[in-house]
């Protein structure tokens, strides 16, 4: 089971108690010569101590069956003898009897302290029935009663239905047994000097220990358990609007445990719910259950988690129902290692929002004692342990110190950034989120794979909490001397990584450089970060480009920007690849529209480069690369054929014109000839005689009628 705990105040137990005292009590001979005082080797004591548990009766009931030796040897002169005996019994013993057969002895309990350990006992004195001379036995018993002290109260006893506790001693100097009975149902524990277990057939179990040479260092500390008998109290606390089961475990003797931690549970839980903003987590009932403080290894409370299917979160918490205890330990069902590892990270949180959850229900004052990270009891809380017993001043010094530094931590991160913000970082911690994130969905992959520890705390707190102070108290409290150059780097790369988000004006870093940052591998980020820059500056002149030329541009790029997971070199190509075609688009544009000469103009009559370049532009802005530069490609090879197309065409038509010169000319010539010919003809004609037939012929009128026409009708003259 993985746990968390509430360190207790209050100085730890002392369970290296002192035995009693054994002394023989010297008593005057007849001839009134000094009496030796009675030493080890005086006297042979033997004892059989038996310790019964009585729930019922909230008590344990001790019987010392002893048995006393004179074995001090007599003198020429002095004749020794003993009258009784002493010895230590428990402080709390009541009911004192000394019984020898059916006789009740005399005998005085007395209050003490001893000299060197401070422990406090009873001093019993022992009256014999009579003198008990050298080889003599007396034999007697001792019995008495350890009544429990209560709950909250110092006493080291405790006994009742569900818990018992209590420590023994062996009376018997030189030969001693001792044995624990048990009820049935209860399941032991012991501190000190081994003790053997045996469980009968009924349930019942003893515990012995045989061979005891030396009872005055002989000693057991007994606990034991019957959780069938603690009192159950079920009931429901109502966490965000859904009732959550919760079963309180309590001592059938204690009436006001049970009602101060189902109050404090029942107002505490639902503020906690809402201060901290997660979903309830634990699976079936949440159990609390009343414990003795000393089981708990000095910490006020502990809360443990099922680790296996069907098996409960659980809370024990001693006997003081202190509130920050309750609360602190309830928020342990959100602060564990299910959320992040590390210990300080969960006892911080857990000590702030237990304050604030108080606070809120008008019980403030809840604050952390002054620490500081040169104290002698300091530590990097990155390296603080897990709870073990706190059984030593340092063991106590050190859980104070780890307890209060981080919840002085936690506060000042949550003065900063606040709750709702603190809420996202614990939502993106619990769903696994990378802390650098680009286009939604947030990837879940986390640092170097391992689970979320301080390092993602920090990344939490920076890029979705927006802590500007995390980094320094980072840096004094919680990394030692080896992660001081990481924290170092870290804070380099993410000075680059803001500038870079910056410089991205919304564009979004691919998972090539926001996984590097995760995992805190800055060389790799440091890196890739340089390439995302390269990308965005060859962005920044294709905007500039387009911007000029008029064409809009796609997501295309973009795309390939934020999604760029391994690389940044295909982002790159086609960034490239969108420049040259945007400056292949302007070359063709100034080509195009640059002043044409007549042969150009001439040529290119009856051509539209223009047309090519819109159909560049669209293709661009469709992504379509390719197409884009062949269209520019084909707008300038248009114009540069422009020229000898045109000189073509001027030769063409300077030859037709030729053709049309000569033509004239050869009709020209013709006309001039056939006009010659006509003449002679007329005249030959005038010469001709009558009798040849011929009609007499109009004179030639050159006038309006044309020289061939006649007046009375067109025609030339017949042969």
């Amino acid at each position: 089971m993985r746990s968390a705990g509430r360190l207790l105040l209050a100085t730890a137990m002392a369970l290296g108690l002192a035995g009693g005292l054994l002394v023989g009590l010297p008593v005057a001979a007849p001839l009134g010569l000094p009496v030796a005082a009675a030493a080890g080797a005086d006297t042979f004591v033997t004892g059989a101590t038996t310790y019964v548990l009585d729930p019922a009766a909230r008590m344990v009931h001790v019987s010392a069956a002893m048995t006393f030796r004179d074995t001090k040897a007599d003198t020429s002169t002095v004749r020794y003898y003993f009258t009784g005996y002493r010895l230590g019994i428990q402080k709390e013993a009541q009911a004192v009897k000394v019984t020898s057969g059916a006789k009740v002895l005399v005998s005085t309990v007395t209050p003490a302290t001893d000299a060197k350990t401070g422990a406090a006992y009873q001093i019993l004195d022992i009256t014999f029935t009579g003198r008990v001379y050298h080889g003599q036995t007396a034999s007697f018993r001792i019995a008495y009663d350890l009544p429990d002290s209560g709950p909250r109260s110092d006493g080291l006893i405790r006994v009742g239905p569900a818990i018992a506790a209590f420590y023994a001693w062996s009376y018997g100097a030189d030969a001693a047994t001792v044995t624990i009975d048990l009820p049935a149902g209860f399941t032991p524990s012991t501190q000190g000097d081994a003790l053997k277990v045996t469980t009968a057939p009924d349930g019942s179990t003893d515990l012995t220990a045989t061979g005891i040479s030396d009872r005055t260092r002989w000693f057991a500390w007994i606990t034991a358990q019957r959780p069938a008998a603690l009192t159950s109290i079920p009931f429901a606390v109502p966490i965000e609007g859904q009732p959550e089961p919760v079963e309180i475990r309590a001592f059938p003797e204690d009436q006001v445990w049970p009602a101060a931690v189902r109050a404090q549970l029942t107002s505490g839980l639902p503020v906690l719910g809402r201060l901290i903003g997660l979903p309830w987590p634990v699976k079936g009932t949440l159990v609390v259950s009343e414990a003795y403080a000393p089981l708990l290894g000095g910490y006020a409370g502990l809360y443990r988690q099922g680790d296996q299917p069907g098996q409960a979160d659980t809370i024990n918490i001693t006997e003081d129902p202190d509130p920050l205890v309750i609360v602190h330990e309830a928020s342990h069902a959100w602060f564990n290692a299910d959320l992040f590892t590390g210990r300080w990270i969960a006892e911080g949180l857990a000590d702030e929002y237990a304050s604030r959850a108080l606070a809120d229900l008008g019980r403030s004052g809840y604050d952390p004692e002054l620490v500081q990270p040169t104290d002698v009891a300091a530590f990097p809380l990155a390296a603080w342990p897990a709870p073990g017993p706190i059984d030593e001043p340092a063991a106590a010094a050190a859980e104070r110190f780890g307890y209060n530094a981080s919840w002085a931590v936690v506060r000042s991160l949550l003065t900063e950034i606040g709750e709702t913000r603190m809420a996202a970082v614990l939502k993106a911690a619990q769903a696994r989120t990378i802390a650098y994130v680009g286009r939604p969905p947030a990837e879940t992959y986390l640092r170097a794979g391992a689970a979320p520890d301080w390092h993602v705390f920090l990344d939490l707190l920076e890029q979705v909490g927006g802590s500007h102070a995390a980094e320094g108290l980072f840096r004094t409290w919680v990394a030692g001397p080896a992660d001081q150059a990481d924290l170092a780097a870290h804070g380099a790369a993410i000075g680059t990584y803001a500038a870079l988000l910056e410089r991205g004006g919304g564009w979004l870093p691919g998972a090539v450089v926001r996984q590097a940052m995760a995992a805190w591998d800055f060389p790799a980020a440091e890196r890739a970060m340089a390439a995302a820059a390269s990308v965005l500056a060859t962005r920044d002149r294709i905007a500039s480009l387009t911007g000029d030329l008029g064409i809009a541009t796609n997501d295309e790029l973009r795309a390939a920007y934020e999604s760029a997971s391994t690389s940044l070199a295909p982002a790159q190509a086609l960034a490239d690849a969108q420049l040259a075609t945007l400056q292949a688009i302007a070359h063709g544009r100034a080509t195009v529209g640059a002043e044409r000469d007549v042969p150009t103009t001439l040529g290119l009559f009856d051509a539209h480069p223009e047309a090519e370049l819109a159909a560049a532009a669209t293709a661009f802005e469709a992504g379509h690369l390719v197409e884009a530069q062949a269209d520019s490609a084909a707008a300038e090879r248009l114009v540069g054929d422009g020229p000898a197309i045109g000189r073509q065409r001027l030769l063409a038509v300077a030859a037709g014109l030729l053709g049309l010169f000569v033509l004239a000319g050869i009709v020209l010539l013709f006309l001039r000839r056939r006009r010659g010919g006509s003449r002679a003809t007329v005249q030959a004609a005038a010469t001709l005689p009558a009798s040849r037939g011929a009609r007499p012929q109009a004179r030639r009128d050159e006038g309006p009628l044309g020289p061939w026409q006649h007046r009375d009708g067109p025609g030339p003259p017949g042969p």
